[in-house]
C-alpha cells in the first residue's frame, strides 16, 4: 500500500550585516500511514493540550476509510516533546458513518474553560443533510478528551462548521469565545451566518 508522509519544515532566513541572506531549514517526519487518503490535507499546532510544556501537533485526514465507512475521516494529535514531535499518535478519533470527512476542518481555539490546558475544535460542514456540526475536544493532564461537546444549529444545508476561530475572550469574564460559521445559512443565495459562543467555564 503506498505510504504518505507527513513532512514539517522549519526555515530561517538570517541578515547579515551586509545584506547577505542564508536560509537554514530542518526537517522532521511526524507520521506514515495511509494510502490517498489525504493525510496530513490539514495540520494546526493544538498548542499545549497537556500542560506538559510543549506544544502539540494536530493533523487531519478527511479522506480517511475506516472500516466499511468510506472517507469517513480521522485526525489525530501528534505530541510535542523535546527532540520534536512524537512518531506515534497519542490520541486519535475516527469519523462514525461513511462520508462524515471527519477533519474537514481543525482549529486551536485556546482555553475555552478556563482550566489552563488548550482546547481543539472539529467541523464537520457537510455532515447532517449539510447542516454542519461542531465539536469541541477539551485538554486535560491526559491530553485530549474522546468524548466532545457537541455543537449544531440544526438548520439543513447551512454547512455550519464550515470555519472555525478562536477569537478570544470577548466579555473578559475568563473564558476565550469562538465564531463558527455558516456560509449556506438561508439558503446558496442567502446572506450566511457567524455565530459567536461565549463558553461559561469547566464543563
Amino acid at each position: 500500500m503506498p505510504r504518505t508522509t507527513l513532512l514539517v519544515a522549519l526555515v530561517l532566513l538570517v541578515s547579515s550585516a551586509t545584506a547577505h541572506a542564508a536560509v537554514q531549514s530542518s526537517a522532521y517526519v511526524v507520521g506514515a500511514d495511509v494510502d490517498t487518503s489525504r493525510f496530513a490535507a490539514h495540520v494546526v499546532s493544538a498548542g499545549d493540550v497537556d500542560l506538559d510544556g510543549y506544544s502539540d501537533l494536530l493533523v487531519a485526514t478527511p479522506d480517511f476509510n475506516a472500516p466499511g465507512l468510506a472517507h469517513a475521516g480521522r485526525v489525530q494529535l501528534f505530541r510535542g516533546t523535546a527532540s520534536g514531535p512524537a512518531d506515534t499518535a497519542a490520541w486519535t478519533v475516527t469519523g462514525t458513518f461513511a462520508g462524515q470527512h471527519f477533519g474537514e476542518v481543525i482549529v486551536a481555539v485556546g482555553d475555552v474553560n478556563g482550566d489552563g490546558y488548550a482546547d481543539v475544535m472539529i467541523g464537520t460542514p457537510t455532515e447532517n443533510s449539510s447542516a454542519g456540526r461542531v465539536r469541541l475536544y477539551l485538554g486535560s493532564p491526559a491530553g485530549l478528551a474522546i468524548t466532545p461537546q457537541v455543537l449544531a444549529i440544526g438548520e439543513a444545508n447551512a454547512q455550519f462548521g464550515a470555519a472555525i476561530a478562536g477569537i478570544g475572550d470577548l466579555d473578559r469574564d475568563g473564558f476565550d469565545d469562538l465564531l463558527i460559521g455558516a456560509p449556506l445559512h438561508a439558503g446558496a443565495f442567502g446572506p450566511g451566518a457567524a455565530y459567536v459562543f461565549r463558553p461559561s467555564g469547566p464543563a
